[in-house]
């Protein structure tokens, strides 16, 4: 895919693919979740309570998140993932890190 990295920290890193072919993006996404979990289990995966709580409490939450989860079904075990790749996808972007 070619890939840039940044954001660099003893816990953390950005990647940056300079492309992903759209057939790719759905075993891309598996491999990311397989490497690093917290990817979905700590963020994609949490933007239903995200979208909750910013509804609780008044907030407006950025318009590039809330197009990412256009049509999203949040009772599907899988949603972190479908997110997962649609961000991967629109931004050829992703954040990894480790606790």
């Amino acid at each position: 895919y070619g890939v840039t990295l940044s954001e660099v920290t003893h816990d953390a890193v950005t990647v940056t693919f300079n492309a992903i072919p759209v057939d790719d993006v759905p075993a891309l996404a598996a491999e990311i979740y397989e490497y690093c979990p917290d990817t979905i289990d700590q963020h994609f995966g949490c933007f239903a309570e995200m979208i909750e709580m910013a509804d609780e409490t008044g907030e407006e939450l950025p318009p590039e998140l809330l197009e990412l989860t256009v049509g999203v079904d949040f009772e599907d075990d899988q949603h972190g993932l479908e997110l997962l790749q649609r961000s991967l996808a629109k931004h050829r972007q992703v954040a990894l890190w480790w606790d």
